[in-house]
């Protein structure tokens, strides 16, 4: 269809949407909407089936004006299979991808209405509870809450001990949301969202988890991995800690995590950049729109939050 179609489509990406779980200490995107009337959209209803009871727990954003909607309706396809479709939602709980796959009559229609209130704590426990996993079976003594011990004393115990296997961190619902391995007195790996290793370690310091965590011996690691940390734990910890302490300094400059960005030229002039935030540049350049909000830059560019502001701080100049 490139080159061939007869109007731009760019005059339609204000229709698009993501739709939100808001019940979440950090929200989630669970997929995209299209807008289809002045206060309906349409989406795949696989989406919605384990929040047709709670839709007060999802919400609308529209990421081109900023806008964010509540929802009071769900329309399912009259032949769309709910009960079926609940069953192999709830199955695949723990994995971020569905397992349901697109097919006939896999839509719903939600209607819109604004005035969006904050969501009360009986409705973010009644969701947490219905869509929560079971607690995964864990070594005893190697399991906390991040609430309680630092993760940095967690890894160091872990490290100097010289254990084999994998420290998992979950969110309220009992999902994965961090991974680290750890072998020979060292941490080796690490995933968080799309960042991988040193990024991976640093993002998580920076974004304060505080879920709870577990050890899972293990050979290798679940996840594809290639290289492994070069850093030594305890160097690794010191860099994650000094990013730390510089992030509140450079989000103050940049407006905080909610402000947003757009191009004022068309190519980035790299040079005028200093050396050491040049790539980071780069990676950040093509999603400054002005409808990402900075805080959510570290998952499009695949930078930790420290690399992400410091360049943004320099381009800003």
């Amino acid at each position: 269809m490139t080159g061939r179609t007869a109007f731009d489509v760019r005059c339609h990406a204000g229709s698009v949407g993501l739709l939100m779980d808001r019940t979440l200490k950090r929200e989630e995107a669970l997929g995209s909407v299209w807008l289809v009337d002045q206060d309906k959209v349409a989406t795949c209803a696989h989406l919605l089936v384990l929040y047709t009871d709670v839709l007060d727990a999802l919400k609308v954003r529209f990421p081109a004006n900023r806008e964010e909607w509540g929802i009071t309706e769900a329309v399912f396809h009259p032949e769309f299979k709910v009960k079926q479709a609940s069953q192999a939602a709830r199955r695949s709980l723990g994995s971020p991808v569905p397992a349901l796959a697109l097919q006939d009559h896999n839509l719903v229609i939600l209607t819109l209405t604004p005035g969006l209130l904050e969501p009360g704590p009986e409705l973010v426990s009644a969701v947490n509870e219905q869509l929560s996993l079971p607690p995964p079976s864990r070594d005893r003594g190697l399991s906390g809450h991040l609430a309680d011990l630092d993760l940095a004393l967690v890894l160091q115990t872990i490290t100097n001990a010289r254990k084999e296997g994998t420290l998992i961190i979950t969110d309220e619902r009992n999902r994965a949301l961090a991974k680290v391995y750890c072998r020979d007195g060292k941490i080796v790996h690490a995933r968080y969202g799309p960042l991988t290793n040193e990024p991976a370690i640093y993002q998580v310091v920076s974004q304060h988890l505080l879920g709870n965590f577990y050890f899972q011996g293990q050979k290798q690691p679940d996840w594809p991995v290639a290289e492994p940390i070069a850093r030594q734990t305890d160097m690794l910890l010191i860099e994650s800690h000094r990013r730390l302490d510089e992030i509140p300094r450079l989000l103050l400059d940049l407006g905080g995590e909610r402000a947003v960005f757009q191009r004022a030229r068309e190519h980035l002039e790299v040079e005028r950049l200093p050396p050491e935030v040049r790539i980071e540049a780069q990676r950040i350049w093509p999603y400054l729109t002005g409808t990402v909000q900075v805080g959510q830059l570290w998952q499009l560019a695949g930078l930790d939050d420290f690399a992400v502001f410091s360049a943004l701080a320099e381009m800003a100049k």
